[in-house]
């Protein structure tokens, strides 16, 4: 593409790391995955609303052809998360892994500290803490876990031992006293 069209150049990452536009020289960018899930013969209508004006042009799919109904769910899911937690309403319910971004956005997305990999002040004591905490809560739950199964093992008043066979006391003894005489090497 980059051959063809004089406002496109190609990169090929060796990483998955650091995708967003930093790499970008010319007046825009698109961001599309290497596994060819979505096709590139939809870069030209990206394109063409790009030239028209948009800022930003999303490539929404109509279908997800192939994928299993579990992972059209998980999917739908996961957008429909991203779109009402993180703040993203104006994303597509089908979501949009395949975009393209103006030079302005570009240059506003430079602007955070979070897309160069710099984490924010804090976050590292916070997660000790938020794991501290999480590692306590499931160790107080195995135990109220393991209280429970005892009290439910009990509630149902089984007898802890069955006895096949019993005989009478009596009857061990002269038993264990037979023995005693009769093995070898000890007469009677």
């Amino acid at each position: 593409m980059g051959a063809r069209h004089p406002l496109c150049a190609e990169f090929w990452l060796a990483h998955s790391h650091n995708v967003w536009p930093t790499s970008c020289a010319r007046r825009l960018c698109v961001i599309m995955a290497a596994d060819l899930q979505d096709p590139p013969e939809t870069l030209s209508a990206l394109l063409a609303e790009w030239q028209a004006g948009a800022q930003v042009v999303w490539a929404v799919r109509a279908r997800r052809a192939g994928d299993s109904t579990s992972t059209v769910a998980f999917a739908q899911l996961y957008y429909w998360l991203m779109r009402r937690f993180v703040g993203l309403n104006e994303m597509p319910a089908t979501g949009a892994d395949f975009f393209l971004i103006d030079r302005c956005v570009i240059e506003a997305l430079r602007q955070y500290n979070a897309l160069a990999g710099t984490p924010a002040a804090g976050w590292s004591s916070l997660m000790i803490v938020m794991l501290i905490i999480g590692g306590m809560q499931m160790l107080m739950m195995g135990i109220l876990g393991e209280y429970l199964w005892r009290a439910l093992d009990e509630s149902r008043r089984r007898p802890r031992y069955l006895i096949e066979a019993a005989t009478s006391m009596t009857e061990v003894m002269i038993t264990a006293t037979s023995r005693q005489y009769t093995t070898p090497g000890n007469p009677p």
